[in-house]
């Protein structure tokens, strides 16, 4: 056989060969499925809750969460599902549930044989009208070192409303973030006081009784864009029974 017929047999040999194939049907995808995620936004004050967000989701649920803390009332997320309140808020429209109620303590460092305050002390002190801890009790020594949180927290509206609304802040006074910071701010200095929110379950401050001091209770809101279900009420129960009120 020459060379031409030999190519000749090749190419019908390859030919036949396509002839007797048959596309192969890829087989249909399976769509991945996809875990529910909820987004929460929290303002610092609940910043303790974190943990929480995610235990009291049922393992059923197959649900997860993305959280973030916000700053002021007014920073709230766009895109958050459940946005967390500490303090009155406008639900602008949105269903709005309380889970629970707050106040405030008046915190010292341990090492500030502090008893008790005043309502006009306290006053005093964060209008800045007294600077030594001699002024509030003769067996004190050394100046105050007073501690209050940025005008657009929650936290720091609450307090002024407390003491009906402060005249003057005391240029004296040293500005704490978040309650984390207060916190740390306060153990640090022996001649410190603060505030916090009472459900705050960890820390080393020694808590000082405020005479006179009919401190403002504080709600723990809840807004939604998602429709209540039974997922949705069981976790904000959940949430409800983690905030007490010492």
């Amino acid at each position: 056989m020459n060379r031409r017929a030999l190519c000749l047999s090749g190419l019908m040999g390859v030919i036949l060969c396509l002839a007797a194939c048959r596309p192969v049907s890829l087989p249909e995808a399976t769509p991945i499925p996809t875990q529910p995620v909820w987004q929460i936004s929290y303002p610092s004050e609940l910043a303790w809750m974190v943990d929480d967000f995610g235990s009291c989701l049922d393992s059923t649920w197959d649900t997860g969460v993305i959280i973030e803390e916000t700053q002021d009332l007014q920073s709230q997320s766009s895109q958050a599902d459940v946005m967390l309140f500490w303090g009155d808020v406008d639900p602008q429209g949105l269903p709005a549930y309380q889970i629970g109620e707050d106040h405030i303590i008046v915190v010292v460092n341990p090492q500030l044989q502090l008893k008790d305050l005043s309502e006009a002390g306290l006053l005093s002190i964060y209008e800045g009208k007294v600077q030594e801890w001699s002024e509030m009790d003769g067996n004190l020594e050394g100046e105050i070192h007073g501690w209050i949180y940025p005008e657009h927290l929650g936290i720091r509206q609450a307090f002024e409303t407390s003491l009906g609304g402060l005249k003057s802040i005391s240029p004296f006074l040293n500005i704490a973030p978040d309650v984390s910071a207060m916190i740390e701010a306060v153990s640090a200095d022996p001649l410190a006081i603060g505030f916090l929110p009472a459900s705050w379950p960890e820390h080393n401050l020694k808590t000082v009784t405020v005479t006179d001091w009919d401190e403002a209770v504080v709600p723990v809101v809840a807004l939604t864009r998602m429709s209540e279900d039974e997922k949705l009420s069981a976790w904000l129960k959940c949430l409800s029974g983690k905030i007490t009120n010492p």
